[in-house]
């Protein structure tokens, strides 16, 4: 893998994390349940809930002090999240170790 060597490795993984944003074609339980890779759509960090984008980034309560880190309060709206950098979106998706 020539990337690799030559300081691409970054610049691979933010793009694949910055396209996964926006195709919803990520590491969620909800896109691996949907291409038949795991057997359960609960959330790995929860149990309760659906384990998608907006459930992880808005309401898991597993992650709310993490969510209140990275994203500047404990729950969130989907509209909320949507204003935020790729940075910070990274950081936190990152910190759940969901991604």
């Amino acid at each position: 893998m020539a990337w690799q060597g030559n300081g691409m490795g970054a610049a691979w993984a933010w793009h694949a994390m910055c396209e996964s944003a926006f195709t919803g074609h990520n590491t969620l339980g909800r896109c691996l349940y949907l291409i038949g890779l795991i057997d359960s759509l609960l959330c790995r960090r929860c149990r309760v809930e659906e384990e998608s984008s907006a459930h992880v980034s808005c309401e898991c309560e597993a992650v709310v002090s993490l969510r209140h880190v990275h994203l500047g309060s404990y729950f969130s709206d989907p509209e909320d999240v949507g204003s935020l950098s790729l940075v910070t979106i990274w950081n936190f998706s990152k910190g759940t170790g969901l991604t």
